[in-house]
C-alpha cells in the first residue's frame, strides 16, 4: 500500500508529530509558502503565447536539473538538434546544473529510445534562444517556480520517509508539483525556497539525500540514520529506479548543494 503525502496543520516539534499516515493514496495537503519576490536581476517569462525561436525549444519550457559534474550520470551530448556538449553551470565541486527543455505538446522532441521526457539543451541551443548560459539558468528557476505557484505561495508535499524504505526513519519524502523535487537543488533561488521552508518545518537544519531524480529526502543534519540509510540505499537504489546520488548526503551551502558522504 501507498501513503499519500500529508502535511501537518502546524509547525510539528518533532518528526514522529506529523499526521498518521493513511493507507488509500489521496490528493495531498498543500505546503504553501509567501511567494518571495521575482528573482533579482528579475528573469523574464514567456508565455505560451510568446514565439519560438526554434522547433523544439522555447525559453517558457526551459527547466534547471541537478547532474553530477562528472561520472555515468553526467548527461551526454545534447538531443536538441545539434549534438553537442550539453549547457551545464557548476553549483560545487562535485554537483552542476544542467539545462534541459519540456517537449512541445503533443510532441516527444526526443531520438527514439531516449524515455527521458525532457531535451538537453546545449549552448548553441541557448544562442537560438538569445539567451546566455546564466540568463537561461535564471528563467529556468523562474519556470521551477510558476509550476508550483499558487495564489498564495508555493505547493510542496511531504510525508514520512519510512513508506519508502520500511525503516523507523526522522525524514521526509519531499515532491513537488509539475517537476521532479531535485530539480529545485539546482539552482540557490529554488533550493533556498525549499530549504527554508524544509528547515522551519522539521524545527532543525537539513541535509538532503536524493537516490534518484524523483526521490528527494530531507533529514535533520545530524541524523544517525543517515549512515545507515545511505548504506541501504548504496544497496537498494536500482531498486528505486535509475541512481541519480546513491546514499551520499547533499549539504545547503549559502543556496547551492554541496555532496559528501552521509557519515560527514
Amino acid at each position: 500500500m501507498s501513503t499519500a503525502f500529508t502535511t501537518a496543520a502546524t509547525h510539528p516539534s518533532s518528526i514522529t508529530d506529523l499526521s498518521p499516515s493513511t493507507d488509500t493514496i489521496s490528493a495531498p495537503d498543500a505546503v504553501l509558502l509567501a511567494a518571495p519576490d521575482a528573482l533579482h536581476p528579475a528573469a523574464p517569462h514567456w508565455g505560451d503565447e510568446a514565439e519560438p525561436t526554434t522547433t523544439h525549444l522555447h525559453p517558457a519550457r526551459l527547466l534547471p536539473r541537478l547532474h553530477l559534474t562528472a561520472g555515468q550520470q553526467r548527461p551526454g551530448l545534447s538531443d536538441d538538434g545539434f549534438s553537442d556538449s550539453p549547457a551545464m553551470i557548476a553549483l560545487s565541486r562535485q554537483l552542476s546544473a544542467g539545462l534541459h527543455c519540456l517537449p512541445e505538446t503533443g510532441s516527444s522532441g526526443r531520438r527514439a529510445g531516449n524515455a527521458d521526457p525532457l531535451i538537453t539543451v546545449s549552448q548553441r541551443g541557448l544562442g537560438e534562444l538569445d539567451l546566455f548560459p546564466q540568463q537561461a539558468w535564471d528563467v529556468a528557476a523562474e519556470n521551477l517556480l510558476h509550476r508550483s505557484r499558487e495564489a498564495e505561495g508555493f505547493r510542496f508535499y511531504t510525508r514520512p520517509a519510512s513508506v519508502l524504505s520500511g525503516q523507523p526513519l526522522p525524514a521526509l519524502q519531499v515532491a513537488t508539483p509539475g517537476s521532479s523535487p531535485t530539480d529545485w537543488l539546482a539552482h540557490p533561488h529554488t533550493f533556498s525556497i525549499m530549504h527554508f521552508h524544509l528547515r522551519r518545518l522539521m524545527r532543525t537544519e537539513v541535509r538532503y539525500v536524493a537516490p534518484t531524480r524523483e526521490v528527494l529526502l530531507a533529514f535533520p543534519a545530524r541524523a544517525p540514520e543517515l549512515e545507515s540509510f545511505g548504506r541501504f540505499l548504496e544497496e537498494h537504489v536500482l531498486d528505486l529506479g535509475r541512481p541519480l546520488l546513491g546514499g551520499r548526503a547533499i549539504s545547503y551551502e549559502c543556496g547551492f548543494p554541496a555532496l559528501s558522504d552521509a557519515t560527514h
